[in-house]
């Protein structure tokens, strides 16, 4: 039994354990991204895009997938879901400055993930980031930049890209 409870301590502090903060981190988000968000899916909805492009890699771009999900079902936009090492090495043609990208990174340094936001930006497609801090190498240079200071690495992404599909499908 004590084993447990130093385990369960242990995975309280590890960043990788996320299960027992995410309610309270996504009612904080909730209150705190709410307005931001909203402010860029208005920004986004008067650039009138032709289609919506998300894009990550590992868990990152696994959390991205709900957003795109919803975009399916609840927009009549078309959205893709590209992994970051695809656009890098196919340069898609559906990049281009009437699409909106969305891109999410927990460090905001990984390597294929800057690879595919140079393809973006290069392409002239606006870019909307979500990590976890304001500093990610993959903010700068964004359109748009929303962060979630959280350990909630997999439902805060998922959940605020949630956020922007329900406010663009209100808009549309």
């Amino acid at each position: 039994m004590q084993d447990t409870i130093i385990l369960d301590q242990k995975n309280l502090k590890a960043e990788i354990f996320s299960a027992p903060v995410v309610a309270a981190e996504l009612r904080r988000m909730w209150n705190e991204k709410r307005s931001s968000i909203r402010a860029i899916a208005m920004d986004i909805h008067e650039r009138n895009p032709r289609n919506l492009v998300f894009f990550g890699s590992g868990g990152s771009s696994s959390a991205l997938y709900s957003g795109y999900w919803a975009g399916l079902h609840l927009l009549k936009l078309p959205c893709h879901y590209l992994l970051a090492p695809d656009i890098v090495t196919v340069k898609p043609g559906i990049l281009d400055e009437r699409s909106v990208a969305i891109g999410a990174s927990y460090s905001g340094k990984t390597v294929d993930t800057l690879q595919a936001k140079e393809v973006v930006l290069a392409s002239n497609a606006p870019l909307f980031s979500i990590t976890r801090r304001a500093d990610a190498e993959l903010a700068k240079g964004a359109t748009w930049s929303i962060t979630y200071e959280s350990i909630a690495l997999y439902s805060s992404p998922a959940y605020l890209t949630m956020l922007l599909v329900v406010e663009l499908a209100r808009l549309r």
